[in-house]
């Protein structure tokens, strides 16, 4: 990383304090930032989100054919 204070303290210019700050305060930020997102994936995207979808109750209901195209998965039958 580029280290400007200690450079800039040896050519006589005045040492920035606030950039430890600076770089503190975004450090934190950036870490509530990430535990804001996790606790979001977790309470919408984690679990199971898939719905099985009954063809013959989508045709229907949409007033189609109930066609199974080769490659489209067979659903189990339900009790």
């Amino acid at each position: 990383m580029l280290e400007p204070d200690r450079h800039a303290s040896d050519a006589g210019t005045p040492a920035r304090p606030w950039r430890g700050a600076l770089r503190r305060e975004l450090v934190w930020i950036l870490v509530l930032k990430f535990a804001a997102l996790t606790l979001l994936w977790a309470l919408f995207f984690r679990g199971p989100h898939q719905s099985l979808v009954n063809t013959q109750a989508l045709a229907e209901r949409l007033g189609l054919s109930a066609a199974v195209h080769p490659g489209a998965p067979r659903e189990a039958p339900r009790d």
